[in-house]
């Protein structure tokens, strides 16, 4: 998912979210229901039927699961460990897919709608996973003691993620799941199963784990040293709480173990960005392309259903962008806004493109597709997009039209749900937060007081600080270049020098920081000092595109 992740995602960043709508101007469809364009009948989550019951082959390239279930059918087996693997990598349509033709082949396999309950999970879709452990129940007298538990486990869950709030069901789940590894201490599913319970909520699916997770996470390794689920969920834990060297260790042999896997190759991206190792992150991303690219043709899926391909595409554009290829991160990011947005959170990570526009000179272009993002289906994602489309206005010195966008956002929060079980994103009201922030700050900058500006955007940048060793976080830095230039414009050369030093100590490599610090300090006399970090920034942008804004500034400033 997701932000994340930065905004992950990304970060991540970056994890589909539940969000609050306009029930009025938008009656088709409930936000936290999470529907593509097709009805409930038709659809699970935002992925129709259809898709997640045809039949596949049988693949190599997911890594190494397997567990042995209640089955006299070897080929049901192997859909079921397939299944498994998906699951664990967070493809959920196939994971969906090999469920169903486990039961195709055996429909008395509980376990098979265990899985399929937990990718209707990672659909958001509540109400199908509760059906689909109602039917493991079903055929719970026919299975053995341990899968009677995991049935048990499994419909202890959905009920708490359904209740997502109660803290009580997620402390009950998580101690049931104790309980069975008391009984059977070898079963690494209820190893993992425990590090994903040690989440902030019941719908953790090792996304968000900290150093809880991480101890259980070593556990499983130690009893399978090639599980990819830990290598998986570790890189995620050691991402969280601000690891990268350590999550680059598992990304590196999850992306091995997996190679069939476009998350996989992706996640190993994630952390090469982190550790400035640009280049081989753009690889990991390409990889997952191609992989994602053969995958939606070969199938026939369109590639809205994928929530991972608009996430690969934004973490791609964001390390081009960060070496100055204005150009090939447009590109990604024109090719993500074209797939049509699935539910609310989609929709604010598609305001990432007016703002990747306003980052990069282009305010006009901002407000035209923040604009139409603002005709969205969710209250969130029209948050997001009348924040920007302020932004882009008073780029443009359109200071009253700023203002009446700025009211039509506040007015839009209040329509988004505080509270849901996303995982990723609990608390959907936090999305456009930052970016609130960061309008109420350029107000300031504008009107005064000019102290209030530099106290408004000390706290964004406090903020993003303290995120910045997380993957989903990378896309910031763009952002803190953004407001050293409208401090140095306006200016405030005190929050000019603040923010560039900011953006060095986010990421001491980034070409973009040594120019903003340059040019504070060419403004302070300090001229060699500038042209040492002038240099720096030429030598680090030495693939960056001729024409961008920077380079042209660049070419002036060394010239005179």
């Amino acid at each position: 998912m997701h932000n994340a992740s930065s905004i992950a995602a990304l970060v991540v960043l970056l994890v589909i979210a539940c969000f609050g709508q306009n029930e009025h101007q938008h009656p088709q469809t409930s936000a936290c229901s999470k529907q593509s364009e097709m009805s409930d009948s038709e659809s699970i989550g935002w992925v129709p039927r259809e898709l997640l019951e045809r039949p596949l082959p049988l693949r190599t390239g997911l890594g190494n699961i397997h567990e042995k279930v209640s089955t006299s059918s070897a080929e049901a087996q192997a859909y079921y460990d397939q299944g498994l693997r998906y699951l664990h990598s967070y493809v959920w349509i196939e994971a969906a897919r090999a469920f169903n033709q486990a039961l195709r082949i055996d429909a008395g396999l509980a376990m098979a709608y265990v899985g399929l309950s937990r990718a209707y999970s990672g659909l958001e879709d509540q109400e199908k996973a509760l059906e689909a452990v109602q039917k493991a129940q079903q055929l719970a007298s026919h299975v053995s003691d341990w899968e009677r538990r995991r049935v048990a486990l499994r419909a202890m869950q959905v009920d708490a993620i359904r209740d997502i709030g109660n803290e009580a069901k997620h402390l009950a789940y998580r101690t049931a799941i104790e309980a069975a590894l008391s009984k059977n201490p070898e079963d690494v599913e209820l190893w993992l199963l425990l590090g994903n319970a040690s989440e902030p909520t019941a719908a953790g699916r090792g996304q968000r784990g900290t150093a809880d997770s991480i101890a259980i996470y070593d556990e499983v390794l130690r009893r399978s040293p090639d599980n990819i689920a830990a290598h998986h969920y570790l890189v995620h834990s050691y991402e969280t709480i601000g690891l990268p060297e350590e999550a680059i260790k598992h990304g590196e042999v999850y992306a091995r173990l997996t190679p069939g896997v476009a998350h996989a190759q992706h996640m190993y991206g994630h952390d090469l960005q982190k550790v400035n190792r640009n280049e081989e992150a753009i690889a990991q991303f390409k990889k997952a392309n191609a992989i994602e690219e053969a995958y939606y043709k070969n199938e026939n899926i369109p590639p809205k259903y994928d929530w991972h391909h608009m996430h690969n595409l934004d973490l791609m554009s964001v390390s081009y962008q960060y070496e100055g290829r204005i150009k090939e991160a447009g590109q990604l990011w024109l090719q993500a806004w074209m797939l049509p947005p699935v539910d609310g959170w989609w929709e604010v990570y598609k305001g990432k493109f007016p703002e990747f526009l306003l980052n990069t000179d282009r305010a006009q272009d901002a407000l035209q597709y923040a604009r139409e993002l603002e005709q969205g289906r969710w209250a969130v994602g029209r948050t997001y997009a009348h924040v920007i489309a302020a932004r882009a206005l008073l780029a443009l010195n359109r200071i009253s039209e700023a203002k009446q966008e700025s009211a039509a956002a506040d007015a839009e929060l209040q329509r988004v749900e505080e509270f849901n079980s996303d995982p990723i994103m609990p608390r959907p009201r936090e999305l456009p937060a930052m970016q609130m922030r960061v309008l109420h700050g350029e107000f300031a900058l504008r009107e005064g007081p000019k102290e209030e500006a530099e106290a408004t955007f000390a706290g964004v940048e406090q903020g993003i600080l303290a995120g910045s060793r997380q993957a989903e976080t990378f896309s910031n830095l763009f952002l803190l270049g953004y407001i050293a230039k409208e401090a140095r414009e306006k200016g405030d050369w005190k929050l000019a020098d603040q923010t560039a030093r900011a953006m060095l100590k986010f990421d001491p490599n980034y070409a973009g920081g040594h120019l903003a610090l340059a040019l504070v300090l060419s403004h302070t006399g300090d001229k060699s000092t500038a042209q040492t970090e002038y240099e720096t920034a030429i030598k680090r942008w030495s693939q960056a595109d001729p024409d961008m804004t920077e380079m042209k500034l660049l070419q002036v400033v060394t010239a005179n």
